[in-house]
């Protein structure tokens, strides 16, 4: 599905800093919602478009070490968490 805004090819929209210690692991729980996914279109206003998103986590933009596709019927009723 192609987007009726123009989108950059990737955008942050939820981090956390966490410190851990070598070999240790932590829970990390990042929500995307429909504020995160929604773009401003000059017709519309604001509107979260159906289609697929990619989503990605990892220690930067260079180093992505997780990535799944979620599916966004539109309109978003929820929540969509990755964990």
């Amino acid at each position: 599905m192609q987007a009726s805004v123009a989108r950059p090819r990737r955008d942050l929209k939820a981090f956390a800093k966490v410190s851990l210690e070598p070999r240790e692991i932590a829970p990390v729980t990042l929500v995307l919602g429909g504020r995160e996914l929604s773009v401003r279109s000059t017709a519309h206003g604001w509107v979260v478009e159906g289609g697929d998103f990619d989503i990605a986590v990892g220690t930067s933009s260079r180093d992505l070490r997780l990535t799944r596709r979620i599916h966004n019927a539109a309109p978003l009723t929820g929540p969509v968490g990755l964990m």
